[in-house]
């Protein structure tokens, strides 16, 4: 006879008037993401002292200055275990004892402190149909180029400080620009600025999403190199839409494991390289109905454990009232013994 299974409380800390909650306790979530609520899903706990852990309900990021709060965190790390979210490109942390921070950023500069490295909420786009194959893959990129500020190049060398380059992602898309030039067949958009900073109308912001979008439907591949973070929302839209993701190599960190198959579609670009020939040699290997089951395969993969709404219910599975039982499959092409798929990842 089966154990029955504990399920752990949770501790809902103080909200902050005016501060937007974190996505897993909102429907109003940011722009083109998913509706990754599980307020209702979780085992919630209204006496501190009886709960297994503490839910912070804001980003660091919204709470930069909050001085007083990050001294109210640090005080409930002394009773209690702290889960705390802080996806800026640049991640606060308010203290290591007792808190496990939920980074999109992850660094070796920060590897002492427990944290555990989550994707971006972005859009799935596993409803665009499979570019047909050709001859000659079609590539892209649509995005922002940022400039190398002094504030970037001090955090490159915080971060890496033995190569700032591989970690500065200025110079990385800026010297991605010049190798794309050789290769053929690709499409290139630059924007000047990002496309959630202020002055953006939403009507040009909406132009923008589409441009975006239908440049990705038309590719067989998409570049997706690093911003800020070491990591960028479009390497998730590019796996959930079914297409290869080609990434310039740098500092890149990623919340998962591939096995050898699934990194059959995530391809690395080395700076000593012809980028257009390594393209080239790797789309030859393949056939029409190797592409399209490849591509298939990547919706797949992206839905049943990058989605966000996905991964984070994994994540918190000790702590809901009625985990999702369908599982992770683990069957994706892998040889034997192979650990393929999630790696599950306990928070506390």
């Amino acid at each position: 006879m089966q154990n029955k299974r504990v399920v752990k409380k949770i501790f809902i800390g103080r909200k902050v008037s005016g501060a937007p909650l974190i996505d897993i306790l909102t429907s109003n979530y940011k722009r083109f993401s998913s509706d990754a609520n599980l307020t209702s899903k979780l085992n919630l706990e209204s006496n501190l002292e009886l709960a297994d852990a503490v839910l912070i309900p804001h980003d660091l990021n919204d709470l930069r200055k909050n001085y007083q709060y990050k001294r109210y965190i640090r005080n409930l790390a002394k009773k209690r275990p702290i889960i705390v979210f802080s996806t800026a490109d640049y991640p606060i942390f308010v203290g290591t004892k007792n808190i496990v921070y939920l980074n999109t950023h992850f660094t070796s500069r920060i590897r002492r402190t427990n944290i555990v490295q989550i994707p971006y909420n972005s859009e799935a786009l596993s409803n665009l149909e499979v570019e047909a194959y050709n001859v000659e893959p079609r590539s892209s990129f649509v995005g922002f180029i940022p400039r190398p500020t002094p504030r970037r190049i001090l955090y490159g060398f915080k971060s890496m400080p033995l190569n700032p380059f591989k970690s500065n992602g200025s110079f990385i898309r800026k010297t991605m620009l010049i190798k794309l030039k050789k290769v053929s067949n690709v499409s290139v958009v630059t924007r000047d600025k990002y496309g959630r900073a202020k002055g953006f109308s939403e009507e040009i912001l909406a132009k923008n999403r589409v441009e975006f979008i239908k440049s990705i439907k038309e590719s067989h591949a998409v570049w997706a190199p690093r911003g800020d973070a070491n990591q960028s929302f479009r390497f998730y839209e590019a796996l959930s839409a079914g297409k290869l993701v080609l990434i310039p190599s740098s500092n890149m960190e990623i919340p998962f494991s591939f096995c050898k198959r699934h990194k059959f579609f995530v391809l690395e670009f080395s700076w000593a390289n012809n980028w257009g020939k390594q393209l080239i040699n790797y789309w030859d290997g393949l056939e029409k109905e190797d592409w399209e089951e490849l591509s298939n395969e990547m919706i797949k993969i992206y839905l049943e454990i990058f989605h966000y709404p996905r991964f984070m219910e994994v994540l918190f599975e000790d702590f809901l009232l009625a985990p999702r039982r369908d599982g992770v499959q683990n069957d994706y092409n892998c040889s034997s013994g192979e650990q393929c798929g999630i790696i599950k990842t306990k928070i506390l």
